[in-house]
Parts: C-alpha cells; structure tokens; sequence
C-alpha cells in the first residue's frame, strides 16, 4: 500500500484505508493510514490533521510510548497540531511508563518552561 501511495500520490489510498479501518480497527492499518498520511500523501491538504485523527484513535488501543510519541510528532511540526499543553502531558505520560528516559524528562521541561513563558507575556 504504501509504495502505491507514493507511485500514485492518489487519495483513493487513503479511500482504500478509511473502508478497511471501518471493516477492522487494528493497530497495523491505523499505523499504516498514519504513515500514508504524513509520507506519500503529506502534500494533500488536511493529511496531517487526519494522521492526528488517526494518531489518537491508535492511542485508544495501542497506548504505548511508540503511540505517544507520534502525538508529540504533531506539536514539532511546523503547523503545530498539538499545543504545548498536551505535548508536555504525554512527554510525563512516558516518562511514567519510562522514568529513566531522560529525553522526555528534558522535553516536558522544556515545553513547560516555553508554555509559562508565553503565558506570562500574553
């Protein structure tokens, strides 16, 4: 599927992938429907806010720290999906799963600290 995304550049993949979720929610067809999404078919407007749909129906069956992080991967990006907020919740979410993970530790800190910061200047 997804090298025929990429040789296509066709949403009707993403048709194909909508009608298979609708027969069968697995953890392997929302992953795929998120990646089509954000590689071959990035450049179709509103890709990125359905792979975070997407993104966050995964969660609800697949709530591991591989899940989180594509939630953190829609706050990084430049249209910034995911607000400060809820990236520094899921980083401490990780961090209760991981607690030596010393990335997350570091990022929730930071975002906190960028988060207090605008709001005290606003």
């Amino acid at each position: 599927i997804m090298n025929l995304a990429y040789d296509t550049e066709s949403i009707a993949i993403y048709g194909f992938l909508r009608y298979m979720l609708e027969k069968n929610k697995t953890k392997y067809l929302l992953e795929m429907t998120i990646d089509v999404m954000i590689n071959p078919l990035c450049f179709v407007e509103g890709a990125y806010e359905v792979a975070l749909f997407h993104t966050r129906e995964l969660l609800k069956i697949d709530f591991s720290v591989e899940t989180m992080e594509k939630v953190i991967f829609f706050h990084d990006i430049p249209e910034k999906l995911v607000e400060e907020k809820e990236a520094e919740a899921v980083a401490r979410e990780i961090i209760k799963i991981e607690p030596d993970n010393w990335f997350y530790k570091w990022y929730a800190t930071v975002i906190w600290i960028l988060y207090s910061a605008y709001v005290f200047l606003s």
